[in-house]
């Protein structure tokens, strides 16, 4: 969807800020063109919006704050699980002679 939707609102936007830019920063003049009186659409920057809602669609709809949410629970039993076999001194010890 965001591959098909991406190029048309583009050109939208990027049609809509041409005129803008005719009409307002060099002053000259701009037929009557509908897209630029388009209540649907609104000023250029509501046209933007539009554009970079299209460009931040994702792939896969979970983001890295989800998946955070859904693993750090299910990983901190596993992380208690040595403590319960093991005291907590050796295996501090045995960490940290790994590490060094």
């Amino acid at each position: 969807m965001r591959k098909r939707a991406l190029p048309a609102y583009s050109a939208l936007v990027g049609e809509q800020g041409r005129l803008v830019h005719r009409r307002w920063i060099e002053r000259k003049p701009v037929e009557d063109i509908p897209l630029l009186s388009a209540a649907e659409i609104g000023p250029v920057a509501d046209a933007a919006v539009l554009y970079e809602s299209v460009q931040n669609i994702q792939v896969v709809p979970i983001g890295k704050r989800t998946l955070t949410t859904i693993f750090v629970p299910m990983v901190i039993p596993f992380l208690v699980l040595p403590l319960l076999k093991f005291p907590l001194d050796t295996i501090l010890t045995t960490v940290l002679k790994a590490l060094l």
